[in-house]
């Protein structure tokens, strides 16, 4: 139900965290089945609980006007953006070796 909340932006903030803690207990269950991509899941909607997404296409802002502006920079946007980079860019050298020739 959390994840749908989030899918469809009833009450975003609370049902992220509540997505982030369930994903949490579940990744903290069985450990040996987990790979990066559920790492990297997790610490996408860990920066998810520090942005606006209800601030646009949701619910929560049904009644409320679209604001001037439009653009939202902050360290949680940082962060996010950088750990796409980073995903990339340390993908990119892990295949530049010798054995992916």
């Amino acid at each position: 139900m959390a994840a749908l909340f989030v899918l469809f932006g009833y009450r975003t903030k609370l049902a992220i965290i509540v997505t982030f803690v369930l994903l949490l207990s579940l990744h903290n269950k069985n450990p040996w089945i987990l790979n990066s991509g559920d790492a990297y899941l997790r610490m996408v909607v860990f920066w998810n609980i520090f942005l606006p997404l209800n601030k646009f296409y949701s619910f929560d802002n049904l009644n409320n006007k679209k604001p001037k502006n439009t653009k939202y920079t902050s360290f949680a946007s940082f962060g996010f953006i950088l750990q796409i980079l980073l995903l990339y860019v340390i993908t990119g050298f892990l295949k530049s070796s010798p054995e992916w020739l």
